[in-house]
């Protein structure tokens, strides 16, 4: 998905302003500024149900991406110790990840955007895997960093960098669970909601950040 999470929090947002009156009307004036996001059917369905229940802000959110990360042992058919802790961390992920499941808590990233350190050291093979294909991804579609889709609002990708956010030192909501918040975005006021990617993210959360 190209940002769905960030979409998603993106209508609710500019619904509790007042911008616009439907969660439709809000992904159509996103994509008239960034004509390549998408949301998937499960975005969809839950703004949809966020919408009938009509909570305080407008919206409730009831509520796989599953990277097999493995390291082969050459070519010997021995199965060694540290294949079986890849692939049960692999496993551990994809469940983690499932939508019946749905714990991005699980990666311990937190609302100031950092890792602690014992997440670092179990995760980093999927943690790692997943910013180097990321960053192929950037280099492949070579999308521009950021879209203003209203007066001072900005929808796009991870910020790794200062040159990645909209000028004006903006405040950043980080929806995603597998990416670090980076030392030169340090000054910005900052909010993680960790998500994974396709899924919507938590209701309390998606108040939170809006609020």
């Amino acid at each position: 998905m190209r940002h769905g999470r960030s979409v998603q929090v993106m209508c609710a947002l500019l619904v509790s302003l007042g911008v616009v009156d439907n969660w439709k009307n809000a992904e159509k004036l996103i994509k008239e500024k960034r004509p390549y996001i998408r949301m998937n059917d499960l975005h969809r369905k839950a703004l949809e149900d966020g919408q009938r229940t009509d909570c305080s802000n407008g919206f409730y959110y009831p509520q796989f991406i599953a990277v097999k990360v493995l390291w082969p042992d050459d070519k010997s058919t021995t199965y060694h110790g540290t294949n079986l802790v890849i692939d049960s961390l692999s496993l551990l992920v994809s469940l983690a990840s499932h939508p019946s499941i749905n714990l991005p808590t699980i990666l311990g990233k937190n609302r100031d955007g950092s890792f602690p350190i014992w997440s670092l050291i179990i995760f980093s093979p999927y943690l790692y895997f997943v910013r180097w294909v990321a960053a192929l991804k950037r280099l492949k579609r070579r999308e521009v960093p950021y879209t203003e889709v209203y007066a001072g609002l900005y929808v796009g990708g991870w910020p790794f960098s200062p040159e990645r956010l909209p000028p004006g030192n903006p405040a950043v909501i980080d929806c995603t669970c597998e990416f670090p918040r980076v030392i030169d975005i340090s000054e910005n006021d900052y909010l993680c909601i960790p998500t994974w990617d396709t899924r919507p993210p938590d209701p309390s959360d998606i108040e939170f950040a809006v609020k």
